[in-house]
């Protein structure tokens, strides 16, 4: 049997229910079963909230997190040199100093598989779901939507807040800022800032659930905002068509917890600095000012906040590939800064930060590639200063703890008290569980 976790994913419990009362490598059906349930219990909770830093595109493991300089594959060596971190055996990116220094803040998982959905971003449904979410399957909510649900947060406060989150169509578009069978409510607040403005929020805004066609009169919503969000009830016949929960979301907007996390101008330049720089490639935003946004946004009590952190879709050969220098960087700065911040500040005691893309990158011309690709942990109950997984030569198959979109999805869950199994009403009245799998694992290795 192969290492990691494919292989339990083959044994399901109807092939055990198959086998009737025989033995499997000397254990009886029942304690069978009942191991696979002590693998999913759910320990209280040692995380309250999540940030979700979503590198949209596809970030490439060979050149960030998993390098291979021994490769004799000259396309498969990373366009980067590696360096040393404080973590030994982990190797990174030269373009990734910052986040080498604090290598003992977070766990790097280098062996995530999401291959069913081979070479298109559709595995970001995938990724965000923990159930393979495609235009033939039930529209799976995100964990951000799931947690709105279970668990919820602060009357003042949106369960789920998603910046700089820009909507697309099809099945490439981004679940969370469609439907998902929770229903509108549960839907992320989505916000994009421009941090030029007078007023950070009232660059854009997309309410849940509404499609861009209703936007038509935005002009008339965004007035409303700079005139001191005076009763909107009265302004717009698409506000008084919002359910109780959407309108409710408008509501939080006037919250001074919001108002004072989205306020950077009282911040010393310092402050500003640390986090640095990225602008948004399509938008006004800037991706790393809006991860100290992300924060003040934990801080104040948000459940769940997703940050789209973009662009990371590049193609060609490797010599061709010019947008990682620049990004890297800013990265690397904005994501230490985070890190060591909420670590400074207390927050990574309750809170989990995430940050992923959909995929990996192919090395022979960093095409998509969902076989291989990393995913950053720290904070609530995650272990500090680890790697787990493996993957060969060529980065392109796993070789140690190979683990799939769902088993990161449960360990979360599970971190957060969730029980992945639980079941949730979809469309209001078929029963579907959160996990919608029945052979899911808990990732214990990048566990404290």
């Amino acid at each position: 049997m192969k290492p990691g976790c494919r292989e339990y994913h083959r044994f399901s419990r109807r092939d055990a229910l198959r086998v009737g009362g025989a033995t499997f490598f000397g254990l009886t059906v029942p304690q069978l079963l009942r191991a696979r349930e002590e693998s999913l219990a759910v320990t209280p909770a040692k995380a309250k909230q999540v940030l979700l830093v979503w590198m949209y595109g596809g970030p490439s493991q060979i050149d960030m997190f998993d390098l291979k300089p021994g490769s004799k594959k000259d396309a498969v060596r990373p366009l980067f040199k590696p360096i040393q971190t404080a973590l030994p055996g982990l190797h990174v990116s030269e373009l990734l100093p910052r986040m080498a220094r604090i290598a003992d803040k977070y766990t790097v998982l280098r062996s995530m598989w999401a291959g069913s959905l081979h070479w298109t971003h559709s595995a970001l449904a995938y990724m965000l779901c923990g159930n393979p979410r495609t235009p033939n399957t039930l529209a799976y909510p995100t964990m951000g939507s799931v947690v709105a649900k279970v668990k919820g947060g602060p009357a003042d406060m949106p369960n789920y807040i998603a910046l700089n989150m820009f909507p697309a169509k099809g099945a490439d578009g981004v679940p969370g800022a469609g439907d998902c069978f929770l229903g509108a409510a549960y839907e992320p607040l989505v916000l994009q800032p421009d941090a030029s403005a007078k007023n950070p929020m009232a660059e854009m805004l997309v309410a849940p659930h509404l499609d861009v066609k209703t936007f038509e009169r935005k002009t008339n919503l965004l007035k409303a905002f700079d005139q001191k969000l005076r009763n909107m009830d009265r302004l717009d016949p698409l506000v008084e068509a919002m359910d109780q929960h959407q309108q409710k979301a408008f509501d939080m907007l006037r919250s001074p917890k919001i108002r004072e996390a989205f306020n950077l101008s009282k911040l010393s330049p310092k402050v500003l600095d640390r986090y640095g720089h990225s602008k948004h490639p399509y938008g006004g935003g800037d991706q790393n000012q809006s991860l100290l946004v992300a924060r003040r946004l934990i801080e104040a009590g948000a459940p769940f906040v997703h940050v789209d952190y973009q662009n990371w879709d590049w193609h060609g050969a490797p010599e061709n590939v010019s947008g990682q220098p620049k990004l890297l960087p800013q990265w690397d700065t904005g994501m230490s800064a985070l890190l060591e911040d909420m670590d400074d500040r207390g927050l990574l005691e309750n809170t989990i930060v995430i940050a992923m893309g959909e995929q990996g990158r192919g090395p022979l011309d960093r095409n998509h590639w969902s076989g291989t690709q990393f995913v950053l942990l720290a904070g609530g109950g995650f272990a500090r200063g680890r790697v787990v997984g493996a993957t060969d030569a060529d980065g392109m198959k796993q070789t140690e703890d190979e683990c799939f979109p769902e088993d990161l999805a449960a360990t979360i869950y599970g971190q957060l008290g969730i029980d992945p199994h639980a079941q949730l009403m979809a469309n209001g009245e078929r029963p579907v569980r959160i996990v919608d799998k029945d052979s899911i694992k808990v990732i214990k290795k990048v566990l404290a």
